[in-house]
């Protein structure tokens, strides 16, 4: 993806230098690194949408960001592999519908424990239940042999 460095394109980073500036940088992503952090604003920014869409159906990259940008790694390497596992795990191969689903769960009338590591999972009758960390999804699901 090409992108300009002081109103030069460029098709590739070959070299970084650190300086106190600060620029304005649009639809950028990071060769090679799919979750990165951008300190400046407290954000982690996760480049996994073109890899992760030929199981996304219909939905697009702005949704996409919009429901993974409550999401945490958590354990995994990436956000990639979390979302991938979790999904296989607790929701099918429509990572889509997965993602919508821990996005429209509701925490009323769920119950909540508060675990050790500051994890808090909310369970709710139906075996749905969704794990947070410091206000970040972890993991969503709906346990079926309840």
């Amino acid at each position: 993806m090409p992108f300009a460095i002081n109103g030069r394109w460029r098709s590739s980073l070959t070299d970084l230098e650190w300086t106190n500036r600060v620029e304005t940088v649009y639809n950028f992503g990071v060769d090679e690194f799919h979750t990165y952090f951008v300190a400046a604003i407290g954000a982690w920014v996760h480049n996994c949408y073109e890899r992760l869409k030929p199981k996304l159906g219909n939905m697009g990259k702005e949704e996409f960001e919009r429901l993974t940008a409550r999401w945490d790694a958590a354990t995994s390497g990436s956000l990639e592999e979390s979302l991938l596992y979790h999904a296989g795990k607790h929701g099918g191969d429509d990572l889509a519908k997965f993602l919508r689903q821990a996005e429209n769960f509701n925490k009323r009338g769920a119950t909540s424990v508060r675990r050790y590591d500051g994890r808090i999972l909310y369970k709710k009758g139906d075996g749905q239940f969704l794990i947070e960390r410091d206000g970040k999804i972890v993991s969503y699901g709906k346990n079926t042999n309840e």
